[in-house]
Formats: structure tokens, C-alpha cells, sequence
């Protein structure tokens, strides 16, 4: 029926589409990375069932071997990969470096603030003391 690598693809592409369902469910995993670790776990098992397709892609790129095209389709998936999170982290250190401006501006005003509550209860607090 089916040799042990498809098995073991499937069994692979199960475990990720079941991991990624568990951490919606628990609301530890939110749309994007859920699509994602979707899709991948979808084309694993798609190409474990129906390995002419990885044959029709040795074809279309020309590779001789189809060790040649499964490793250089990974290599390709995992620099597109590592180039988007580093996007990601760039895109959320910007927002936290705007966040820590905001967060300081309201400060620095709130402490220039005489009519500000906090003053004056350190002021009453000072004349308490005395």
C-alpha cells in the first residue's frame, strides 16, 4: 500500500496540522502563524501522498536527482522563512522602540505636571513626615 517514507510524511504532516490546531485551541498560536504552519503541514502530506509531484518538480527545474530538488526545495522554503521573521522582529522592534518613546513623553509630562495627583501626594507625603 504505501512504503515507510510516505508514512512517515504523513504521519510527520499530521502531527503538524494536529500541534497547530492544539495551539489555536489553547490561543497560543494566533492567523498568521496558524495559515502557515498550515500550509506547510498540508504540502508535507501532499507530497508524502502523491510523490509524483515531486517528480513533476525535479522535471520543471531540471534536477537529476530528486534528492537535489527535495534538498534545494527546503533550502529555498527555509531562507524564505528566516527572511520573514527577521522582518517580523524588525517590524516589532520598531514598534516597541515607539512604544518606549510614548510611554517616556507621557512620563516626562506627567512628572512637569504640577496639577498632577502623584506630585502632590508626594508633597503631602513630605509634610506629613515633618
Amino acid at each position: 500500500m504505501f512504503d515507510r517514507y510516505t508514512l512517515f510524511g504523513l504521519l510527520f504532516s499530521i502531527i503538524i496540522v494536529m500541534l497547530n490546531f492544539y495551539l489555536l485551541k489553547k490561543r497560543k498560536i494566533r492567523g498568521k502563524a496558524f495559515v502557515f504552519w498550515l500550509i506547510v503541514g498540508a504540502v508535507i502530506g501532499l507530497f508524502s501522498l502523491v510523490p509524483n509531484l515531486i517528480e513533476l518538480f525535479n522535471l520543471i527545474f531540471g534536477f537529476q536527482f530528486t534528492v537535489s530538488g527535495v534538498l534545494a526545495a527546503f533550502f529555498m522554503f527555509f531562507l524564505a522563512t528566516i527572511f520573514y521573521f527577521q522582518y517580523r522582529i524588525n517590524e516589532l522592534q520598531n514598534m516597541l522602540t515607539k512604544l518606549a518613546i510614548e510611554v517616556s513623553v507621557r512620563k516626562y509630562r506627567d512628572d512637569k505636571n504640577p496639577n498632577n495627583l502623584g506630585i502632590e501626594l508626594r508633597k503631602n507625603k513630605s509634610h506629613d513626615d515633618k
